[in-house]
């Protein structure tokens, strides 16, 4: 059994890929692309996740956990549940589609179950926890 977990130290964005934008081609064909400011977010992420990429991709079932964490700041405290935008299952899409990318993951098909979980905290990043079974 297979199992990964690191924590990266970034202002998670609050940039997610829903800010992809819609073109059509010369043939008239509609496609989608990255906006600049989602192509530096996932420039910026790939750089720090980049460094825990494991040798071998994962390949069986996989299980992923992803918490993001916010810098707290005012009323909020370490530990408490983020209630504010991006929504829980846009944050998550992002820095999966990154590990995908970068190798972690033979297909991110082969992810059968995952968690995602946003709080406030004294260190902003992103812990991320991957499980072969």
């Amino acid at each position: 059994m297979k199992e990964l977990e690191f924590f990266i130290s970034m202002n998670p964005p609050t940039t997610t890929h829903q800010a992809k934008r819609l073109a059509v081609s010369k043939s008239g064909k509609p496609y989608m692309f990255d906006s600049e400011k989602l192509k530096t977010v996932k420039k910026d992420l790939k750089a720090k996740l980049y460094k825990h990429k494991p040798k071998a991709p994962f390949e069986g079932a996989c299980i992923i956990d992803i918490i993001i964490i916010f810098k707290a700041k005012g009323q909020h405290r370490e530990g408490d549940p983020y209630l504010l935008k991006p929504d829980w299952d846009n944050s998550a899409k992002v820095p999966q589609d990154c590990l995908v990318e970068l190798g972690f993951f033979k297909d991110d098909c082969i992810i059968f179950d995952g968690r995602v979980r946003k709080f406030w905290g004294d260190t902003a990043g992103y812990l991320i926890k991957i499980k072969e079974i």
